[in-house]
């Protein structure tokens, strides 16, 4: 399993094929990939991350089970993630996020849902991530407008990616539980 091509999310069991509670071992032979660990997590106790496939899997195991998966948007038209049937990269953040809450409500890190960077549905267990935006909105601020208008043209499509999320992160019960028990926040 080299790309992700088509991954369906089924909320606190399963990404694709990874299913949460898997050891690493079961996860290596789903993945074909020994993986590169990253290190202990600071913030959640017996918690080991490790990137799979190039960076196309990060795996977060607590006490050797999985128990959280990320997916770097990997910006390719035959490869999505989806959850309930909805496309998570190849939709507009905003429309992904819509589509979204007719399943339950979001928590954003902005005041302004369109604007916001992380958008976690916690009655899905789901995480929609980016570290820039783009929307047509923020051409009102005359700065980022100005910005925008100078940038070179070959640069607009690298900026124009950001109207998408850049990954999305499952997590199963325990993960969810023991993040609200140390008081992680989550957008």
């Amino acid at each position: 399993m080299t790309g992700i091509e088509r991954m369906e999310i089924i909320p606190f069991q399963s990404c694709g094929k990874l299913l949460f509670g898997m050891t690493r071992e079961q996860v290596e032979a789903v993945l074909g990939d020994a993986g590169r660990d990253e290190g202990a997590d600071g913030c959640l106790p017996n918690a080991q991350l490790v990137w799979y496939c190039n960076m196309r899997y990060h795996i977060c195991y607590l006490d050797g089970r999985m128990e959280w998966v990320e997916v770097p948007n990997p910006e390719d038209e035959n490869s999505d993630v989806s959850l309930y049937g909805i496309c998570l990269f190849q939709s507009r953040a905003e429309d992904a996020v819509r589509a979204l809450e007719q399943y339950g409500a979001c928590i954003h890190d902005c005041p302004d849902p369109e604007l916001s960077y992380t958008c976690w549905f916690e009655n899905l267990g789901v995480t929609l991530w980016r570290d820039q935006i783009y929307h047509p909105k923020r051409m009102k601020d005359d700065a980022y407008a100005a910005d925008f208008r100078a940038m070179p043209r070959e640069n607009l499509q690298d900026v124009l990616r950001f109207w998408h999320f850049q990954s999305v992160a499952a997590e199963s019960k325990v993960y969810q539980t023991l993040c609200g028990a140390l008081g992680i926040p989550r957008a």
